[in-house]
């Protein structure tokens, strides 16, 4: 009966959410494709409700049993969201903004062994403003498109495929990778520009996005809706995703004004899968603690989470003798000037981190590597994509099979603006008000790909010259978080409110967070500290670093609550796996992906 119930609810919401291709489409999910790499039929929703009119309780459990649901399989396309309304508040202050339609891409593969049973776990990359092509095509999926693995081919299997432990979900964020925007008068360079703005891009909406995305995969998926979820997050990632758990498991507070961001539709559709999964709570929000007994788990790849605190406490490191960046200087033969010799008007952070780049010629993502490594990791990954034959095999679905890929059905689709207005957006002001980082790949890299390369254009057909099939970073999307008509706010990126919100979410969410040594983007070193810093919640961060009995790799974080922080006196502390990975950069899949896996695969075994 409620594997019946289910199903009938996915495709009532479905149906309402949804967007389509045209007019004739009644497809809740573009491009899904079945065993015979054929797109699956769409479904009538009226059709079924006419079929189920008059069903009694007594006829639905007759039936239930008889009911099949498609096995899942692999499969890829977009999924589209509709204009939303959402507001910011601040005291008596506040603004709305409206976003744009958007088609988010999506990729699904099942787990190897009784996906059914298995945990959903949904990757992404962060940037923001990136693509999750590196999380996708390095090692986590079921084929890789990793060079130190595929020999002369384009794609093998994966060495660390994470199909071994859940069915996996990847998703790019609107206007990265392979999503796209939509705008009726798409040809208006000033409707572009203006759509580069807080009403698509920003920290809330965009974590938004992914949670709307997520309940819509799992309510067209009945054998998946109220299975246990993962969410997997790289970079920036790690801040998107303590937003998303945060919208999940306090979700009224995103509708009654008690935070920043309002988006009552969300919540209601939030609602509205708690009613179907946990049916005794139907037309309310359950507890935390019983929501996050579906999303119980964030694996959490060199994240980001409190930005401008790890930041400080990423330099006060670096100041420190036998700092990477003293390590650096004497491979090089060369002078570190730590800021404590250079007077105040001196950020360790820059300081350290100009010295990796200019000096020591260092890739910033992997400190043992030269300048430039990640740069041509990102474009061998990126030139396989655009081949529709490898991107076919790496999704285990025929990429053209997807509808909304194809020129013909993206005539209001765009992904960058136009020369002029993009030089306005990426003004020497724009710039200034972005972390190091940030500044420094704009400033060195080419502010805007060309059409896109490979054979995507001979398959699906040539786009206009605002549009692109594919983008590894789309640098405006970058900027706009930093510089948009919300910053009265306060929700750049880099704002400790996220710490915050991170340290409420793991009172009740398992966390895994990965140490790399050789990444300076995200230095793992200065997290306890950072989240030590919140000491109106926090007494202390313990980082032990030895392997407990066990254990290939050591390392935990164990955050000991104030007893008053957040209203809660039974929960005094909780403990992160934390381990750490002596040859690992950035993307710590790519260096040590078998290890990596491992690790997950214990720490998902133990007894929570």
């Amino acid at each position: 009966m409620r594997r019946m119930f289910m199903l009938l609810l996915a495709l009532a919401v479905l149906a309402g959410f949804f967007g389509c291709a045209d007019d004739s489409d009644i497809g809740l999910i573009d491009g899904a494709l079945d065993g015979d790499d054929e797109p699956r039929p769409d479904g009538d929703a009226e059709a079924d409700e006419e079929a189920n009119e008059g069903e009694t309780e007594d006829d639905a459990d007759e039936t239930d049993g008889d009911e099949e649901v498609a096995p899942l399989a692999a499969e890829a396309g977009f999924m589209e969201i509709e204009p939303v309304t959402f507001r910011f508040v601040k005291g008596r202050y506040e603004k709305s903004f409206t976003s744009t339609p958007a088609r988010l891409w999506y990729a699904f593969q099942p787990a190897e062994e009784n996906p059914d049973d298995k945990p959903l776990a949904i990757f992404f990359n962060g940037g923001p403003g990136s693509s999750t092509g590196i999380l996708f095509g390095f090692n986590t999926a079921a084929r890789t498109l990793d060079p130190a693995f595929t020999g002369d081919d384009a794609v093998t299997a994966s060495p660390a495929p994470w199909t071994r432990l859940a069915n996996l979900l990847y998703v790019d964020a609107r206007q990265t990778g392979f999503s796209y925007s939509l705008l009726d008068d798409v040809a208006d360079a000033d409707a572009r520009n203006a759509a580069f703005g807080a009403d698509n891009h920003n920290c809330f909406f965009d974590a938004a996005d992914f949670v709307r995305l997520l309940l819509r995969f799992l309510q067209a998926h009945p054998a998946l809706t109220d299975n246990p979820v993962w969410i997997v997050g790289e970079s920036y990632g790690g801040l998107r995703a303590t937003v998303m758990l945060h919208l999940l498991l306090f979700a009224s507070r995103y509708a009654d004004g008690a935070a920043v961001y309002q988006d009552p539709t969300l919540v209601e559709e939030i609602k509205a899968h708690y009613g179907a999964v946990f049916p005794e709570h139907a037309g309310e929000l359950p507890p935390p603690e019983l929501a996050a007994t579906q999303f119980a788990r964030q694996v959490l790849v060199q994240p980001l989470l409190t930005g401008l605190y790890q930041d400080e406490e990423a330099g006060r490191l670096w100041d420190m003798d036998g700092s990477p960046m003293f390590r650096m200087a004497e491979e090089e033969d060369e002078t570190f000037v730590p800021c404590r010799e250079q007077g105040e008007d001196c950020s360790p952070y820059d300081n350290g981190m100009g010295f990796a780049d200019t000096v020591a010629e260092r890739d910033l993502y992997n400190w043992s590597k030269p300048k430039g490594w990640m740069d041509a990791v990102i474009a061998d990954g990126a030139a396989k994509l655009l081949l529709v034959g490898p991107l076919s095999e790496a999704l285990g679905a025929d990429a053209r099979g997807v509808e909304w890929l194809y020129a013909a059905e993206r005539a209001q689709a765009f992904r960058v603006v136009g020369d002029e207005e993009e030089k306005k957006l990426l003004s020497a002001a724009s710039l200034a008000r972005l972390p190091f980082v940030e500044r420094w790949r704009l400033m060195r890299k080419p502010r805007f790909r060309a059409a896109a390369e490979g054979d995507l254009p001979d398959v699906f057909g040539a786009l206009q010259t605002w549009d692109r099939y594919y983008l590894s970073i789309n640098e405006l999307v970058t900027i706009t978080f930093y510089v948009n008509g919300a910053m009265a706010f306060e929700i750049d990126p880099f704002h400790p409110r996220y710490g915050e919100l991170f340290l409420e979410d793991l009172l009740y969410v398992n966390t895994f967070i990965t140490h790399a040594a050789f990444d300076l983007v995200i230095y793992a070193p200065a997290l306890p500290p950072a989240l030590e810093r919140h000491d109106d919640l926090v007494e202390q961060v313990e980082h032990e670093t030895a392997p407990r009995e066990g254990e290939a790799r050591g390392g935990w974080m164990t955050v000991r609550y104030k007893p008053d922080a957040f209203g809660q006196t039974a929960a005094e502390s909780r403990a992160v796996r934390f381990p750490l990975y002596p040859d690992s950069c950035h993307a710590v899949e790519i260096t040590e992906p078998v290890e990596f896996l491992d690790d997950v695969t214990a720490w998902t075994e133990d007894a929570d």
